[in-house]
């Protein structure tokens, strides 16, 4: 067996992929592995912490061309979070000269159907230094050949976000002491659909089921000193009536109050894939209003000012 040096480059992740084809009988001697580069479109948040990989992240790798190379749903995982990864079952060129296309997807998931579907998807809220289940990547268009053998997920072929996100950045405004305000309970998203299917083939997510009247989300005693911040991943979806509705609890000046408005969306009446929007909310003691909304990459828009009343 011929023995193979590597150059591993500096990236976002780089791992090895690879896979033989039983139909044909390769020299051994001419095996070659495919060295993966993935980059990740950066934002603030995403499946892993703090923009970073961690230890034992894994991310499947499928070969899409048709040819002797082959791949489906191939677990690599880094397990020093160091951004190489690693699989017990390495993908090699079966091909002597055809360029073979890859895709990819994060978090990495055992069980998915044959055509790649992963169901029960289910929307989340972020916790702070954790990974989110939400969050959904893919990446493809990747090519590689046995002659130049690196699979690029970089540029236009590099991981973006499937999923929306809404982030909400809570104030305290007009007659709150924000030194001893804080959320109280529960924070409820309203009217919107939380759970589908993920497709880690083609990074195609669609929504199941009926929107759902209030979903409540833990928010309990985040302080508003600094400005409580609360992020969810949810389904792209479109809007009924262009608006979710939000509801929460603030502590302030001795009594707990109940606050709702409505988000609405500046990007065609939907929450689109691949952006995150950015609502703050001033907490008023007659009521809440949203100052602007805003996407950021996940893509820029701003917003017009919204009232909330005090129930």
């Amino acid at each position: 067996m011929k023995t193979f040096k590597f150059l591993y480059i500096t990236a976002t992740a780089l791992l090895f992929a690879a896979c033989t084809n039983d139909n044909e009988e390769v020299d051994n001697g001419s095996l070659v592995t495919a060295t993966v580069q993935a980059d990740i479109f950066k934002t603030i948040t995403r499946a892993t912490v703090n923009n970073s990989w961690s230890e034992n992240d894994a991310i499947g790798v499928y070969v899409t061309s048709a040819g002797y190379t082959t791949g489906n749903n191939v677990k690599y995982t880094t397990s020093l979070g160091n951004g190489i990864f690693e699989s017990s079952s390495p993908i090699y060129f079966a091909d002597a000269t055809e360029n073979t296309v890859f895709s990819a997807y994060y978090p990495y998931q055992e069980n998915v159907d044959d055509d790649g579907t992963i169901y029960n998807w289910s929307m989340a809220m972020v916790e702070e230094g954790v990974p989110c289940p939400a969050d959904f990547l893919f990446a493809s268009g990747a090519t590689a050949s046995k002659s130049s053998p690196q699979v690029k997920f970089t540029g236009d072929n590099n991981f973006k976000h499937c999923m929306s996100m809404i982030q909400l950045i809570i104030k305290a405004g007009n007659g709150i002491n924000a030194e001893y305000a804080n959320l109280k309970g529960d924070l409820s998203l309203k009217n919107i659909y939380t759970k589908g299917s993920v497709n880690t083939r083609t990074g195609g997510v669609t929504t199941t089921g009926e929107r759902d009247s209030s979903i409540p989300f833990s928010v309990d005693n985040k302080s508003l000193k600094d400005d409580a911040t609360c992020e969810f991943i949810l389904f792209p979806q479109p809007l009924e009536n262009n608006k979710m509705d939000i509801e929460l609890n603030v502590a302030a000046n001795g009594t707990i109050n109940t606050y709702t408005t409505s988000l609405n969306s500046p990007t065609n009446n939907e929450f689109k894939g691949g952006n995150r929007y950015t609502y703050i909310i001033r907490v008023n003691n007659t009521g809440i209003v949203i100052e602007n909304a805003d996407i950021t990459a996940w893509r820029s828009y701003d917003e017009g000012d919204l009232d909330a009343e005090q129930q």
